[in-house]
């Protein structure tokens, strides 16, 4: 995927240019989107529905790219790392602090950090080569 002149003037992740499904981990369409936004239907519940989420995430061979708009934890986001067709990740926050797992996602062309502060160090980043847009907020 290259970039077009939306991409540059809005950001690959502008949902003026994509607009993921958001989903539930117990949505029949799960099986079938290639853009997935991670969602929940409690969010009194959240801790019991991640558990699902990561046990559920690595077996979605159709998801391409993945949006999170909850606080990111580490476990999570090794779970999104596992997904075998990942071109793009989007976090909006975050508390992760190790990227190595992304060393194993060759293919990741986008990727999108928000507000990740805690990150110790961005190196395996540098071993992404088919990584054509960085995006970050801190």
């Amino acid at each position: 995927m290259s970039l077009e002149k939306k991409d540059i003037k809005y950001g690959f992740w502008s949902v003026k240019n994509r607009k993921p499904e958001y989903l539930t981990f117990d949505n029949n369409k799960i099986n079938k989107v290639k853009w997935l936004g991670i969602g929940f239907q409690n969010e009194d519940n959240k801790t019991k529905e991640l558990k699902i989420w990561n046990s559920t995430l690595e077996k979605l061979d159709n998801v391409e790219f993945v949006w999170t708009y909850h606080k990111l934890n580490q476990t999570t986001f090794e779970s999104i790392c596992r997904m075998k067709n990942l071109k793009g990740i989007n976090i909006k926050w975050s508390s992760i602090k190790d990227l190595e797992c992304l060393k194993e996602r060759t293919e990741i062309e986008h990727l999108n950090l928000g507000l990740s502060t805690g990150i110790e160090s961005i190196r395996p980043i540098c071993e992404l080569p088919k990584l054509i847009t960085l995006e970050s907020e801190n």
